[in-house]
């Protein structure tokens, strides 16, 4: 298994609250895209948290962060994906990525 991209969305209300997705895509060796796959991630920068949910049948999962109204950027990186009967290959995958507003 390994992390092919991490696709990450700003969204900002009129309130001055903003807040980031990020959607994951996580593919086997041969580049398919694998469904069921558990995904756990940290939110940090100018939010914090983590999060966990598995992989819908094209191989995405998408986390949404906290709203702040804090200035900064949104930084999402994955802590681990597992599934049974694959081993995570994290020195191939995407590792993080941000967005900042």
């Amino acid at each position: 298994l390994e992390v092919y991209r991490i696709t990450m969305r700003l969204k900002a209300a009129k309130s001055g609250n903003a807040n980031a997705s990020g959607t994951i895509k996580v593919v086997d060796d041969g580049g398919l895209p694998v469904a069921g796959a558990s995904v756990a991630a940290i939110w940090s920068g100018a939010v914090s948290g983590s999060v966990s949910a598995n992989t819908d049948s094209k191989g995405l999962v998408t986390f949404n962060s906290p709203a702040t109204k804090a200035a900064g950027c949104f930084t999402l990186a994955v802590s681990d994906v597992t599934k049974s009967g694959y081993l995570y290959n994290s020195t191939t995958s995407v590792q993080s990525s941000q967005i900042c507003r």
